[in-house]
């Protein structure tokens, strides 16, 4: 529940879930929940919770060595794609993710994310190819690259993916070079080239408000949302509080 107090002083509480309704309509923003950030043994239970609280998307992680961790297996697409029906965005932190992206869109996620430094001829034809049949593509960016306008025309991505901690692992420290990124994505997105802006890492109540204010209107939440692994004890009141007065001052509630 989300707690405030009224003009006569008096506590009212409302579910999460219609704060975060409430936000879309005027600021476009939406939640996307990190899977690798919850305990697999109550994963299931887990996303229905998520689902009553607002968050309207879920962000798989699938990750090589390279990227000095290990993510989740591919199976667990066909797993939450057989059991739910929200939109499920995938985020390749891999070396050559070419096959895994193919695997990915022949499950029918709604969003393919591969790293701009990762791309090949072959890659680039089968983003292209999943954007001409209704697949999201983004383009992720580390904290400070600058994107590639010739990148998101040949992969026809409609989405920017800014990460704001070194990809890898839940729970590396906040980069502030994000911001950069952001801004650079913004200008591309204000000239039509692509439609969203995401921000991965470290999107908590002190953060989010300066990512949304740089141009993000999609927050990758994860560990600093829920430290507990689980949504108990999550921060999501606090979040939705900094995204509230963010936008009132911008004139957007």
């Amino acid at each position: 529940m989300y707690h405030f107090w009224d003009n006569r002083h008096e506590r009212i509480a409302i579910p999460m879930s219609a704060v975060f309704n409430s936000l879309r309509p005027h600021s476009g923003f939406e939640f996307s929940a990190s899977v690798i950030c919850f305990n697999q043994l109550k994963l299931g239970e887990i996303i229905s919770e998520l689902r009553t609280l607002g968050v309207k998307r879920i962000h798989i992680d699938l990750i090589d060595n390279a990227f000095s961790g290990l993510g989740l297996p591919k199976e667990i697409l066909t797993d939450i794609r057989a059991r739910f029906s929200m939109p499920v965005d995938v985020h390749f932190m891999v070396t050559n993710p070419e096959s895994l992206v193919e695997f990915a869109l022949s499950q029918k996620v709604n969003c393919v994310a591969v790293h701009q430094s990762a791309l090949t001829n072959r890659l680039v034809a089968s983003l292209h190819a999943a954007s001409q049949v209704g697949t999201e593509v983004s383009l992720v960016l580390g904290p400070g690259e600058a994107p590639s306008e010739e990148s998101i025309k040949k992969t026809g991505a409609k989405r920017l993916t800014a990460m704001s901690v070194m990809p890898g692992a839940a729970g590396r420290p906040f980069e502030p070079r994000v911001f950069d990124t952001l801004r650079q994505a913004a200008r591309i997105k204000a000239r039509g080239l692509i439609q969203r802006i995401e921000v991965d890492g470290a999107v908590g109540p002190q953060t989010l408000p300066m990512m949304s204010r740089a141009g993000a209107d999609i927050g990758v939440v994860g560990s600093t949302v829920f430290p507990n692994r689980d949504t108990v004890g999550n921060h999501l009141q606090e979040l939705l509080k900094g995204m509230m007065e963010n936008g009132q001052s911008a004139g957007m509630i």
